[in-house]
């Protein structure tokens, strides 16, 4: 037992035997164990600030409402990995990660700056079963390192019930929150870097553009560009001076925002869940 120079005398009274403090020192272990084992495990979001200089070529943003978009600055060299099972079970697509000699199903978007690796398609079903057709892949990667090392590397495989592709060079999406600039119902305005890699020759020259009910009006040019994006619908805007943006909803009246000149814009709203489309 240690007792400090400075202590009082009700402090030393108060003191316990170190054995005693040991023995209830393991019973709090063991009660804590006890709770924490019922604590149902479940992932807690959290964010990670990052400065971009400039827009990846392929990103997924949360909305408000909480659902995600993928986006992709290009309809070209990109992955949608949307999984799909018909109620039947007997109609499916979707992605496979292969490491470590498995195959974990995957979501998201991909950047695919190659073409496959290889490709494997049949003009019938290859298979109407999930579990068939995971196995189907697996031979066949077999068969396919003989020559090519493939079962050694990390590859993105896209499939569906009647071809699968594989893919040694790919990027997957990453999950952004940009700093809100305004919304209107469902759609949400964020102010974004400069999206390096979107094709310049894609952004029109426009006055006004429209996302499902919103209305919206340009009191200068905007240089304007529809990136791919699932499952919802988003633009980009890029303002040469100072522009008011007026957007008019039948269910939530006017806003008017003002951009400011040389800065880039994401307007995005996610796919309606209902015959509404605020």
């Amino acid at each position: 037992m240690y007792i400090r120079p400075n202590m009082s005398e009700e402090d030393i009274q108060n003191i316990q035997p170190e054995s005693t403090q040991v023995f209830e020192s393991e019973q709090t272990q063991v009660s804590l164990s006890e709770i924490f084992s019922q604590v149902e495990s479940k992932p807690i979001e959290v964010k990670i600030l990052k400065q971009l200089r400039y827009l990846p070529l392929v990103f997924m943003i949360k909305t408000k409402y909480g659902q995600v978009q993928k986006v992709s600055l290009s309809h070209r060299d990109m992955l949608d990995c949307s999984n799909y099972v018909s109620n039947s079970g007997l109609t499916f697509n979707g992605c496979f990660e292969f490491r470590d000699n498995e195959l974990r199903e995957v979501r998201g978007i991909y950047f695919v700056p190659f073409s496959a690796k290889f490709s494997l398609e049949f003009r019938g079903k290859i298979t109407r079963n999930l579990n068939e057709m995971k196995e189907f892949i697996l031979r066949s990667l077999d068969i396919l390192n003989s020559t090519s090392n493939l079962k050694n590397a990390k590859t993105l495989i896209a499939y569906n019930n009647y071809s699968f592709s594989v893919f040694d060079r790919f990027m997957k999406a990453k999950l952004y929150q940009f700093d809100s600039y305004g919304e209107q119902g469902h759609l949400e305005i964020f102010a974004i870097p400069q999206p390096k890699y979107a094709d310049v020759l894609e952004f029109k020259e426009v006055e006004g553009g429209q996302v499902y009910n919103h209305e919206i009006k340009f009191n200068k040019k905007v240089l304007y560009y529809e990136p791919y994006t699932r499952p919802g619908f988003s633009i980009i805007i890029f303002t040469k001076e100072r522009t008011e943006m007026e957007i008019d909803s039948p269910d939530h009246g006017q806003l008017v925002i003002t951009l400011y000149p040389n800065k880039f814009y994401l307007l995005v709203h996610p796919r309606p869940i209902t015959n509404r489309v605020d």
